[in-house]
């Protein structure tokens, strides 16, 4: 086990890019945090298996290279998701009694329609996390999400989908989403460093 922390700390020192950094230490405190609040068992033997468990996630991780998807951080912002999720929560009630009072309408008021919603986000996981939003609300799913970013969406009615088309939820995943300039996540960084490294000891010798 010792090897296994040696190797993560060697790993952490040879990892140039700071973005990349930041992301590991990220990834390592939500893991910690995610740990105590589902174990629950704040025993010796539990705290050591876990901090093990996650010592080991953050060694695959860096060894996998997939603290960045594609050049995109993995992580949305952290407190701004929360405030999101208050809000979805309400949209869902809302939307639930929408579908109640169409189900009991004495015209059943449902005319299914099926419709591609533009999507502002810039990140695949920003497309994924709204397309999942938009099947949570009840009354509409979300299908397909195209190359260009649109989400097929299936809706009980036309009116459902007039807040999906003002793009109200659209938005407010936008703001979810990391803001870091592309620079960061140029796989040149880490090679260029290397690069200097070498002429200097070149150089040195």
């Amino acid at each position: 086990m010792a090897k296994v922390f040696d190797k993560v700390s060697i790993i952490i020192k040879g990892v140039t890019n700071m973005q990349k950094k930041r992301q590991l230490y990220r990834l390592g405190i939500t893991l910690i945090f995610l740990w105590v609040l589902l174990s629950g068992i704040f025993t010796p033997l539990h705290l050591l298996l876990g901090l093990i468990s996650i010592v080991i996630t953050l060694y695959i991780s860096v060894r996998m290279d997939v603290l960045m998807h594609k050049k995109q951080p993995l992580y949305f912002r952290f407190f701004r998701v929360l405030g999101y999720f208050l809000w979805l929560i309400g949209q869902i009630l809302l939307s639930n009694l929408d579908v109640v009072r169409r189900i009991f309408s004495p015209t059943l008021d449902i005319k299914p329609i099926l419709k591609a919603i533009p999507s502002s986000q810039k990140t695949e996981l920003g497309r994924v996390f709204y397309a999942n939003s938009i099947t949570l609300t009840p009354g509409t799913v979300a299908i397909n999400i195209a190359k260009n970013g649109d989400v097929l969406v299936h809706a009980l009615h036309a009116d459902v989908l007039s807040d999906l088309e003002k793009g109200t939820m659209g938005k407010r995943v936008s703001l979810l989403e990391p803001k870091f300039g592309d620079a960061l996540f140029d796989p040149t960084l880490d090679a260029d460093t290397d690069t200097k490294k070498n002429k200097t000891i070149s150089g040195g010798k």
